[in-house]
């Protein structure tokens, strides 16, 4: 299947204005030390898309990443609608079209290191393997593939059992029922894929640490058994740290994802608050907050003292829980309006916008969300922004941005909302100098 037309809804017709738009946006990056995308120049493509004559400019949509960078990017694929089963046997076709979208849109972006969350996943890493080695890796409509040969992903608590009734509706079993809310196993699943080794190793993993072990937490008072109380995991899916080789210098890739708070499973509200609490303190467990903490391999603790690490994927945070509305329940009003990821001293958050002509606020498009900083769009012209690259404080970041074309720039056709196999998110991306890494690798 191609996917010609999803990248190229129209021609470029691009007026006198448009092109100043172009010139002012190679100028900007320029002036702030970002590596310019030039808008003609003979030796582009980079990052890596064909220049025909009548395609709009790639420049328009995404940076072209500079050598000495690491780029590090996130993705909701949104492909959990299907079991691993099914998921699995519609990608050995080698034409699934959601996974032409999102492995299009990951070639565009040409990042060196790629979180993909919203992925159904099997137990053996089939589903992991076929979307990398068939999709990824193989070039869509004329892109290059990836080669991001080093692949890690574990277990997800979205969908897995828990042996218990966690919903309250006097049934065992349901989707509501789930470790982490799911209606078929691995439903939420994350994969991090990279150009440059992983230290598996030191891989940690954070999927069973329980909720009612974390001090001070938040657990509701709904549930009636010891049980109900002992199950649950903080995680909805996961935490993982994933060390990154980058010469002799290390930097850990803290890898999450939260399964969206539901109206029909109380719960996930009162859990999100302390997803949010277990992140911010894994990252700053040099200053204490994470002495609790304990890995599936049961080593204790947060992140060591000096660590450089970023953050990438859809966490559960504040939007999350402000997305519920007036119907939560008073306490997660009041979490909604504190930031313990993004006010961390550790973190810093490069406030990445689309690479555009058109910025998102000026379009006269319903679909476009409400902020600059959206990666999702929502009913009635709303947004939220659900994916994250947050550097930590001490890493110096050369560029940050979200592909999100207009409708007729490049890649527009790859975040056409009346596509059905477009994922709902969009790519987020920041470029880190690899010299500001620390060196404990």
């Amino acid at each position: 299947m191609s996917l010609g037309p999803r990248l190229f809804r129209t021609p470029v017709r691009r007026s006198p204005a448009a092109g100043a738009a172009v010139t002012g946006l190679v100028a900007a990056l320029a002036l702030t030390g970002a590596p310019a995308a030039q808008a003609t120049h003979p030796a582009y493509p980079a990052p890596g898309q064909p220049l025909h004559t009548d395609q709009s400019d790639p420049s328009t949509s995404m940076v072209a990443k500079d050598g000495e960078d690491l780029r590090v990017a996130t993705l909701d694929a949104g492909l959990t609608a299907r079991d691993a089963e099914t998921l699995l046997a519609d990608l050995r076709d080698g034409e699934d079209a959601a996974a032409e979208t999102v492995a299009a849109t990951a070639q565009i972006a040409d990042p060196d290191v790629l979180v993909l969350t919203g992925v159904t996943l099997d137990e053996q890493g089939k589903v992991a393997e076929a979307l990398n080695s068939d999709y990824i890796s193989h070039g869509q409509s004329g892109n290059r593939g990836l080669t991001l040969e080093h692949v890690f992903t574990a277990e997800s608590n979205s969908g897995a059992g828990s042996g218990t009734d966690l919903d309250g509706d006097g049934r065992i079993g349901g989707a509501g029922d789930r470790l982490g809310w799911g209606s078929h196993p691995g439903q939420e699943g994350m994969i991090v894929l990279s150009s440059v080794p992983i230290d598996r190793d030191a891989v940690r993993t954070f999927g069973d640490f329980r909720w009612v072990q974390m001090p001070g937490n938040s657990m509701p008072d709904i549930f009636g058994t010891p049980l109900q109380r002992a199950v649950p995991p903080v995680s909805s899916t996961s935490l993982w740290d994933v060390p990154l080789e980058i010469g002799r210098q290390r930097l850990h890739l803290v890898a999450t994802a939260s399964t969206a708070p539901r109206s029909d499973r109380r719960i996930d509200a009162f859990r999100a608050i302390d997803e949010r609490r277990m992140l911010a303190d894994y990252i700053a467990g040099a200053a204490g907050q994470g002495w609790y903490l304990r890995d599936d391999d049961g080593e204790a603790g947060g992140l060591a003292a000096g660590s450089s690490f970023v953050v990438a994927g859809a966490p559960a945070t504040a939007e999350t829980l402000a997305a519920l509305g007036d119907d939560a329940p008073s306490a997660v009003r009041e979490a909604a309006e504190e930031r313990p990821l993004l006010d961390a001293d550790g973190v810093q958050d490069p406030e990445p916008r689309p690479v555009t002509d058109e910025p998102v606020e000026e379009r006269d498009d319903e679909h476009a969300g409400s902020a600059p900083t959206d990666t999702r769009s929502l009913a009635g012209g709303e947004g939220m922004r659900a994916s994250y690259v947050l550097p930590d404080a001490d890493l110096s970041v050369r560029d940050a941005g979200i592909f999100w074309p207009a409708a007729d720039e490049y890649g527009s056709g790859l975040v056409d909302p009346a596509d059905g196999e477009t994922p709902q998110d969009r790519l987020v991306w920041t470029d880190i100098s690899r010299g500001s890494l620390d060196g404990d690798a």
